[in-house]
C-alpha cells in the first residue's frame, strides 16, 4: 500500500481500524505523516475519516492510536 501511495496510484486507504495500521503509536504516526505528504487520505471502516492536513485530524489519530496501544499493553 505504501508503494502505491508513493507512486500516487491511490487517493485513499481504507482500514478496518486505524489502530491496526501500525505496530505502535509512533509507527502509526510516522506512517500517517508519510501518507499526508503524498496527499493520501485514511478512512477507517468505523466511519472515521482523518484529515491529516488539519490539527484536529492529527490529534484524533494520535488519541485513537494511543488508546489502542494502551489496550494492547493491558492484554
Amino acid at each position: 500500500m505504501i508503494a502505491l501511495a508513493q507512486r500516487r496510484e491511490v487517493d485513499a486507504v481504507l482500514v478496518t481500524e486505524l489502530s491496526r495500521w501500525g505496530r505502535s503509536t509512533l509507527d502509526l504516526l510516522h506512517t500517517l505523516k508519510e501518507l499526508k505528504t503524498w496527499r493520501v487520505s485514511v478512512i477507517a471502516m468505523n466511519g472515521l475519516t482523518f484529515d491529516l492536513s488539519t490539527p484536529h485530524g492529527r490529534m484524533m489519530a494520535t488519541i485513537i492510536a494511543g488508546i489502542a496501544e494502551f489496550e494492547r499493553e493491558l492484554i
